[in-house]
């Protein structure tokens, strides 16, 4: 058994390789943008619960390898930062942080995502963070593009603010047209998308309508919705499901529900520009990616 840490801007992600499979153990959600300073890194207090993060897991699976990479806000500290984080992680917890360039975590994504995939008709990747987006268009296994936007869920939480009351007083239509306006001018057609980012489990415990995924077999993919289901979910989790009914959804970490709405919004808007048809809701991730590359290595 290996374990693999994804240290994000906003969510840490504890995922255990065991007997050729990998599971999501936990998720806890951080706010390390706060008091954030390229120089400096993060501030004291983010750099504390990181760190004591690490250690809890160290010691609650003594003598198990565990491999920790990072992205996101992590490829924005000065070297020097970083290393003094680097040192401070391994004298105290025993683990090389690794951060990795966003080339590198955008080769494991598509193979986390995309490697069973193997229709000519093209496909859209849609990978949406914090305060970015990113979406691959891949044909024939080969991406054609990659558009990085920057948008994410924080833009469109900064943009409607009272998106995450009870119920949102910001319609699902304004938020659509809000996030339109940050997209491409040009598309193509696109009828099936992979959206990722443990939205497989969201829209599963969300009460999302899926089917059986018939677009291509993979165990890490087995459910689908087309986009008149989805588009359905989403306004109503807007107009009538309450934000603390959303938080029980997810009671290990009912954070991550409040980044829901905003994200939902975003991935609606960018399969109604593409036209798009068929959804591919994903949990994979870069860890995902990894260990099937680390498994070819191997072979």
């Amino acid at each position: 058994m290996i374990l693999y840490i994804d240290t994000g801007s906003s969510t840490v992600k504890l995922y255990e390789w065991k007997e050729g499979k990998v599971k999501l153990l936990k998720t806890k959600s951080f706010d390390f943008k706060k008091d954030f300073n390229s120089d400096y890194g993060l501030s004291e207090q983010g750099e504390r619960e990181l760190v004591n993060y690490f250690l809890n897991i160290r010691n609650d699976y003594p003598g198990t390898k565990i491999k920790v990479f990072a992205t996101a806000i992590f490829r924005k500290m000065s070297k020097p930062a970083l290393r003094k984080l680097s040192e401070k992680i391994l004298q105290i917890t025993g683990l090389h942080f690794d951060v990795i360039s966003q080339e590198l975590e955008g080769f494991y994504l598509e193979q986390a995502l995309s490697v069973r995939y193997i229709s000519n008709k093209p496909l859209l990747l849609i990978n949406i963070g914090g305060g970015s987006t990113e979406l691959i268009i891949k044909q024939d296994g080969e991406v054609l593009e990659r558009v990085y936007l920057e948008l994410g869920v924080r833009t469109v939480l900064a943009r409607f603010p009272h998106i995450n009351d009870e119920f949102s007083k910001h319609s699902l239509e304004e938020v659509l047209k809000f996030v339109k306006t940050k997209l491409p001018q040009k598309t193509i057609v696109i009828p099936v998308a992979i959206y990722n980012g443990g939205e497989l489990t969201y829209m599963e415990v969300a009460g999302y309508d899926l089917d059986k995924n018939e677009v291509f077999e993979d165990i890490d993919h087995p459910r689908m919705i087309n986009l008149a289901k989805f588009q359905a979910r989403n306004r109503e989790i807007f107009q009538s499901v309450q934000l603390s009914e959303l938080e029980k959804y997810m009671p290990e970490d009912p954070l991550w529900m409040h980044g829901a709405r905003a994200c939902s919004a975003i991935a609606q808007a960018i399969c109604e520009k593409f036209q798009v048809k068929t959804i591919v809701p994903s949990d994979s991730n870069t860890v995902h990616g990894m260990v099937r590359q680390e498994l070819l290595v191997r072979d």
